[in-house]
């Protein structure tokens, strides 16, 4: 068949077909039963002619034209030469000289080939829609007779909707029913399904289709959880623009790399390799208000490493201004060619959470001249956010936002597909994934190869879902290595997913260069020579799998953080090269993966991060041609990850997903707080704070599951005695219920031990409290102003006008008492006798 300039089938014998075949450079065998179009097809024209000389052939109403011929379409000879001729779709096409191809049959394949094809659709109108808008007439009171035209109003689009919507079922009960059909159609129980339906004879009818239906709601659920997981990275203009405010009005120290000159503040030059404790002690004793660091101008890992070191070392100099990195390209769409410069924004990230106190953010600025002014009036705004750019035409600031839906079929798996990391848990995952959806061969490369555990049986597995499977052992830290394995696949390599790296759990003060350095080339270096050793080969797909440590920053794993970032931006910097590429920050899968033991998923878990089931999960990869170049996947519980996640410093990065503040009736928590205050105030100074440092010690000692409040030593920090983010911010919520006290997010942090914080807590308290009105001095104008005012209230009737002056006279009076008389003596008020106070009441208002 010559379907069009670059789409021939080829049939006939097999061997010679695949020796024809082998001089193109991509072929694909079609599952076919015979060789049709082909000599093969020659033993069964004499049968078929004498069936196809029984028709009754009649001139076409629409004109058609078949294999390239508009003649013969009556004669038989025309259709048995069909079989075995070859078929001429191009030449087809061109005698149309059709504008629009709308195909009606199963599929699109025939209409894909044409330049404006229109793929068959299951739903009529949706296909006659798009003739629409391709220009075709359509007689729409044909297809719908009973529609009336509307007019189009003549004026601009406003782009506010108006359509109606369904109508919201959350206040509507769940019909029984219907929840045990779904439930029964799901299973796939005929009996249960034809008890619900009240089926008799109809029952025979439709069980063949049960299974088509349960199929099509399973995977339409599978689609809306993994709807649910997905998210990406935006760059929006900085809300509610703050003032500008002025640059830092203390010391600004910039850090800067050897070769880069800074205009604003006092300049260290920090060069490559110095080391943290040479740094420390360079840093020892500065005084700075804000530190600004332009080591990411050292580019790639050189940028992540000596940034790291910084952040160490400002740590043991004990230099307490907040730290600002600045960054280049992260929020270009173009980006450019430089991953370290996102694995710089990944370390970041989480050192906003392991040092809250000391980090000031991330300021991503265009490549070429540094906007010093900008920049400085971006990082000084009166606001909490820490992720910026600066932009030619504004600032703008990071969020993280749920994705829109895709085609989960947008990447169907063919050919050779490598998995690197194969033989772990995650990439026996998507092997099994690809092998389902139609890879023809699966090759499994990881560190221990053959040798890990349960290979045999995964192969197997494979090969009953269809696909071979190839397990290597090659190091993909090893260019050489890998440089040996590409030549050495199987077929055609359409694929690769790398899935390979190594999990890292230390704080960045306690890990070493060698250490960081040795996380960033698990993850990184394979990625690199897989990209560099490929740049020329054309691939459906390029997979690299990140984490949400690099999305979002994840405490005590900052190394992890900036390798998997630096993914990242290697799919950004593929895509800007026209290839392809995607990287996937993954959250936490069950079944094995980073997540680890039990009690390591139980921890993610109560940080509101949920494990995800694979099957939902690996589904994503099917959508990845239409994603960006990266895409967020994790199980997220808002309600609960953000408070955690916000007990140290706030995150307007996630105000897509924040709730809005739910404003508490009075109620039995009202009473309880009113009691206790109430008791509070009744106590000495001295009990006031043991009963303060009493509730914080009771509290804390629930929330951490002790014996009693005297298991919580008063002066050691929370941290120190095992409490995290998460238990800091239920004790928080402990406390203002049973005080009734709203205390910050941070208060933890700011009142670190028991101590502390019930002295912070018995200062909010009393600050609630409304000072006693002084006792009126006996005789004093005070007392005057008293005597004064029960005369008035005992007052006869008095007329309007005279109400009008009494009225007039006291604000006069009010008036002067309240400007200082200056030279006269001060403050009349202050200063007057009772006397003075008597006489002038006399005076004014003529009593005594």
């Amino acid at each position: 068949a010559v379907n069009g300039p670059a789409a021939c089938v080829i049939s006939g014998d097999e061997l010679k077909v695949a020796e024809v075949a082998a001089r193109f450079e991509r072929t694909k065998k079609l599952s076919v039963s015979h060789a049709f179009h082909s000599a093969r097809m020659a033993p069964m024209l004499d049968e078929f002619r004498q069936v196809v000389q029984q028709l009754t052939f009649h001139e076409p109403r629409i004109p058609v034209v078949s294999n390239g011929s508009t003649e013969h379409i009556g004669d038989p000879e025309h259709w048995v030469s069909h079989v075995r001729d070859t078929v001429r779709f191009a030449d087809t096409l061109q005698i149309m000289e059709a504008g629009v191809v709308l195909e009606l049959g199963p599929d699109g394949t025939l209409s894909s080939l044409a330049e404006h094809g229109i793929p068959a659709r299951p739903d009529v109108m949706k296909a006659l829609g798009q003739l629409h808008l391709a220009g075709v007439e359509i007689d729409w009171q044909a297809v719908l007779p009973d529609a009336r035209p509307t007019e189009l109003p003549t004026y601009p689009w406003q782009h506010r909707r108006f359509w109606l919507e369904p109508a919201p079922v959350g206040g509507a009960a769940a019909d029984p029913d219907e929840e045990r059909f779904w439930d029964a159609v799901e299973r796939e129980d005929l009996d249960d399904l034809a008890e619900t339906m009240q089926l008799n004879g109809e029952r025979r009818e439709v069980a063949p289709a049960l299974p088509v239906i349960s199929a099509w709601r399973r995977e339409r659920r599978r689609r809306a959880a993994l709807d649910d997981l997905r998210m990406h990275e935006t760059w929006e203009p900085r809300p509610a623009q703050p003032d500008r405010g002025d640059p830092p009005s203390g010391t600004v120290l910039v850090i800067v790399p050897p070769g880069v000159e800074a205009e604003v503040g006092t300049a260290m030059e920090v060069a490559p390799g110095t080391t943290r404790a040479d740094l420390a002690a360079r840093l020892a004793g500065t005084e700075a208000d804000l530190v600004l660091s332009l080591l990411g101008e050292l580019g790639g890992r050189e940028a992540v490493l000596a940034t790291a070191v910084l952040v160490q070392a400002l740590g043991d100099a004990a230099v307490r201004a907040p730290l600002w990195c600045l960054t280049r390209g992260t929020a270009d769409p173009a980006f450019g060619d430089d991953p370290g410069q996102t694995a710089l924004a990944g370390l970041g990230r989480s050192v906003a959470l392991e040092h809250p106190d000391r980090w000031g953010g991330l300021v991503d600025v265009p490549v070429g001249e540094v906007p010093w002014a900008e920049v400085l009036a971006a990082i000084s705004a009166d606001d909490d956010e820490d992720q910026l750019a600066v932009t030619p035409t504004g600032t703008r600031v990071r969020r993280i936002v749920p994705a829109g839906p895709v085609d989960a079929d947008a990447w169907t798996p063919r050919g050779t597909v490598l998995v690197t990391g194969g033989t772990g848990a995650l990439g026996r995952h998507v092997a099994r994934w690809a092998a389902d959806r139609g890879a023809e061969h699966l090759v499994l490369a990881s560190r221990s190869g053959a040798e890990a555990d349960g290979v045999d049986d995964l192969v197997a597995d494979l090969e009953a879902r269809g696909a071979a499977a190839t397990v290597t052992s090659c190091d993909l830290t090893d260019r050489d290595a890998v440089a040996a394995l590409l030549p050495s696949l199987p077929g055609d390599l359409t694929a690769v997913v790398h899935a390979a790296g190594a999990p890292q759990l230390a704080r960045l003060e306690e890990t070493t260069a060698e250490e960081f350095t040795q996380v960033l080339a698990a993850k990184v270096d394979g990625a690199e020579h897989l990209d560099a050793l490929l740049h020329d080969t054309p691939l459906d797909a390029f997979v690299l799998f990140s984490s949400i440590a690099a999305t979002w920053g994840s405490g005590g794993q900052a190394a992890y953080a900036a390798a998997n970032a630096w993914l990242d931006g290697l799919a950004r910097a593929r895509r800007g090269r026209g290839l392809a590429a995607t990287a996937v920050a993954w959250g936490a899968w069950s079944g094995g993966g980073m997540a680890g033991s039990d009690e390591g998923a139980d921890h993610l878990r109560r940080q509101g991060l949920d494990l995800m089931d694979p099957e939902v999960a690996v589904g994503a990869l099917g959508g990845l041609p239409d994603e960006g170049p990266v895409v967020a996947v994790a199980a997220v519980r808002w309600s609960r990850f953000l408070p955690a996640f916000t007990t140290a410093r706030p995150a307007p990065l996630f105000a897509a997903f924040a709730e809005p503040e739910v404003v508490e009736e009075d109620g039995a928590g009202d009473d309880r707080a009113a009691t206790w205050t109430a008791g509070l105030l009744e106590l000495a100074p001295d009990d006031r704070a043991r009963e303060a440092l009493e509730v914080v010690r009771r509290e804390a000692s629930s929330v951490a599951g002790l014996s009693g409040p005297r298991a919580v030593d008063p002066d050691v920090g929370f941290f120190a005695a095992g409490f995290d983010s998460l238990t800091v911010v239920e004790l928080r919520d402990r406390l203002r219920a049973v005080t009734g006290v709203t205390l910050a997010t941070t208060v933890v942090f700011d009142h670190p031990t028991p101590t502390e914080l019930a002295a912070h807590l018995l200062d909010e308290v009393l600050a609630t409290v409304p000072p006693p009105a002084p006792e009126p001095a006996p005789g004093g104008p005070l007392a005057e102003l008293d005597r004064l005012e029960r005369s008035l209230d005992d007052a006869a009737e008095i007329t309007a006008e005279e109400r009008a002056a009494v009225v007039d006279r006291l604000e006069d009076l009010l008036g002067r008492w309240r400007t200082p008389t200056g030279d006269d003596g001060g403050d009349a008020l202050a200063d007057a006798s009772a006397e003075d106070m008597f006489s002038l009441i006399e005076q004014e208002f003529g009593k005594s």
